[in-house]
């Protein structure tokens, strides 16, 4: 078959495509699934009952703010990553790993003011219940945001399932913050923190290796 008739033939067989929605379009409604899935978390385990008194403390409301601020910058990237040539600036999806890594950085200059760091983290109680919390909120939203990246034709799998997991992550660990009574620092950076870092960084390297395969 000649290119002409191949050309033909694939013309004649094509059928109308709809065109996706923009990037930001598609991020506000999955925004609006994830604060939903994170408002239901809630509703069933409750809210914790000192939230008075971890809304009036500075530190919980600026780390949540940044963790806020990651989940939507990842899912705005990851969208748009997924979609080739959109992204004007590479660079840019290192800012939510930047915020991350603000966020960690507050909780361990948190725990120093309490004695040694590595003491502090290793003695802490074991409270996985947090970790799954966390999962649990945001495999729902994960698995949403990664098929509505998959409609686009992502280039790079690995940072678009990434940004994709931490903005799942992100939301997920909010709804942890909201229900979660324990106040600790240590708590926070080894439950609640640490376990979106692993999972993120799991995904990136899972992400690579089925590329690679």
């Amino acid at each position: 078959m000649s290119h002409e008739q191949l050309i033909a033939t694939l013309a004649s067989q094509a059928t109308r495509v709809q065109p996706l929605p923009a990037p930001r379009v598609r991020m506000v409604r999955w925004i609006l699934l994830a604060v939903v899935t994170v408002g239901l978390a809630i509703a069933w385990r409750g809210l914790r009952p000192n939230f008075a008194a971890a809304f009036s403390d500075p530190t919980f409301i600026v780390t949540n703010l940044l963790i806020l601020t990651v989940a939507v910058l990842s899912a705005w990237l990851a969208l748009t990553l997924a979609v080739p040539g959109a992204l004007r600036s590479p660079g840019a999806t290192w800012l939510p790993i930047a915020g991350l890594g603000a966020w960690g950085a507050i909780l361990i200059q948190q725990v120093a003011t309490t004695g040694n760091i590595t003491s502090a983290l290793m003695t802490e109680q074991v409270v996985a219940g947090c970790m799954f919390k966390t999962y649990g909120i945001a495999i729902g939203p994960a698995l949403i945001i990664i098929l509505l990246a998959q409609r686009a034709a992502p280039l790079d799998w690995r940072w678009t399932a990434s940004l994709a997991s931490l903005s799942a992550l992100a939301f997920g660990v909010l709804g942890t913050e909201l229900i979660c009574p324990i106040t600790g620092y240590a708590h926070l950076f080894n439950w609640h923190f640490a376990p979106v870092v692993l999972m993120t960084a799991g995904t990136f390297l899972a992400a690579g290796y089925f590329v690679r395969r």
